[in-house]
């Protein structure tokens, strides 16, 4: 997937490319949301697009949008300072963080960010991973 790794005022992220058959796209990108965007579109483009979907649904479903921002970014910096961050390297990236994360905040709605970060270890520690 064509992607553009970069760090801005200190923060990580990927610029990816799609290539879609539109010839604008709203300034809201509501109609990347649309399903028929991806007619046209070659996989590395479809991945593209589906990631940004992804991050919006997940959006969606959580509770409190700003408890579940400020417990990801902390899982995020707990898990790139150990070595384990970055799905290329074979360990969970980003989307798969933000599940995990989402898992927790949908699952305890009216927790506060520290009482979240703490299920979220609590959890995933007793998690039955292999089962």
């Amino acid at each position: 997937m064509p992607v553009i790794k970069m760090t801005f005022n200190g923060i990580e992220f990927d610029l990816l490319l799609a290539i879609i058959s539109r010839r604008t796209v709203s300034e809201d990108l509501g109609n990347l949301l649309d399903d028929n965007i991806f007619r046209g579109c070659d996989e590395q483009s479809i991945r593209s697009l589906a990631g940004s979907r992804d991050t919006n649904a997940i959006l969606s479903l959580v509770p409190n949008r700003d408890n579940f921002e400020l417990v990801l970014r902390c899982v995020k910096l707990w898990s790139k300072n150990r070595g384990i961050y970055e799905n290329v390297m074979g360990y969970f990236g980003g989307i798969t963080w933000a599940i995990l994360v989402a898992k927790i905040c949908i699952d305890n709605p009216y927790a506060a960010p520290n009482k979240l970060l703490a299920r979220f270890f609590e959890f995933y520690r007793d998690y039955p991973w292999g089962e």
